[in-house]
């Protein structure tokens, strides 16, 4: 927060943008950021400056706080002051790639407010920069696992690039909530699975730059913080600018186990892109990309 602006990070999009809620904040993940968003050719540009509000997950968050809600916002609710009705949504997520062209994705809840029961990557509304909040959600949607035959070399997978938070004490703990997970199921050998999965060392996985076709600029009070390679959309139906990292891992897909990393019991699994998986329910977002 600055000199300027007493609003605070729960309130102001720029005091969010440059001071994220920590995890054990009672609002954390929900309130998100709003952006003046201006698209070109293969470009977007994002400008977030103080005086711009957040917007709330629910309407008594939102009362409580004096800011939208992100239906408000979807639908251009008369409520939100003319000034702005320009800003947008702000959504960023990461389309991950097998080394044999496969993509691990989540099957979204039935009773999600929008794309109920359809396959989506992980990707989630920003609270703060895009290539954090992108890998926030591979981290805490995903869990991916190497537990090969050797011991000394089964790994829990923790997604970080340079700059960005340390990960893996979330990745620590999302492990053994993962292993009490398989114990209680109580399937044949899922036992087994656990014991591994607590004996495997958790890894920093440096991810490299994406190398996708469009550019992403991030400003915050007119100064440039982020410059991003990746894939983007703007949807405008329901006011959101989608922005998605693009990576590739190293292994073919059959060298991972895969899991919702969140207590959802979301269907996670593996597809590769093309009409079977153009068939199923997908997101607007994905359904773009994958055509």
């Amino acid at each position: 927060m600055t000199a300027s602006c007493r609003l605070g990070p729960e309130r102001c999009s720029a005091c969010l943008l440059q001071a994220p809620l920590p995890v054990e904040h009672p609002h954390y993940d929900q309130v998100y950021l709003l952006g003046l968003v201006t698209s070109g050719y293969a470009r977007t540009q994002v400008s977030i400056s103080h005086g711009m509000p957040t917007v709330a997950a629910t309407p008594a968050l939102a009362e409580k706080l004096g800011v939208p809600t992100v239906s408000d916002v979807r639908r251009g609710a008369p409520s939100i002051p003319p000034r702005h009705r320009e800003l947008w949504l702000l959504s960023s997520g990461v389309l991950l790639l097998s080394r044999d062209g496969k993509l691990p994705l989540l099957r979204r809840d039935a009773g999600a407010p929008t794309a109920a029961g359809a396959w989506t990557e992980p990707a989630g509304r920003c609270d703060r920069s895009f290539a954090a909040t992108g890998l926030n959600e591979l981290n805490e949607e995903l869990f991916l696992a190497l537990l090969g035959p050797d011991p000394e070399r089964q790994r829990v997978v923790a997604f970080q690039a340079r700059g960005l938070p340390d990960a893996l004490p979330g990745k620590e703990l999302q492990r053994a909530r993962v292993a009490e997970r398989l114990v209680s199921a109580g399937h044949p050998g899922w036992d087994d699975l656990a014991r591994r999965l607590k004996a495997a060392e958790t890894t920093q996985w440096l991810l490299p730059e994406g190398s996708g076709l469009d550019e992403l600029v991030l400003f915050h009070d007119g100064a440039e913080i982020e410059r991003l390679r990746g894939a983007s959309l703007l949807d405008r139906e329901n006011h959101t600018l989608e922005w998605r990292l693009c990576y590739r891992l190293g292994l073919p897909a059959d060298h991972w186990l895969l899991l919702d990393g969140e207590d959802y019991g979301r269907e996670a699994r593996w597809w590769t892109p093309g009409p079977e998986l153009a068939a199923q329910p997908l997101t607007p977002a994905l359904r773009y990309w994958l055509t």
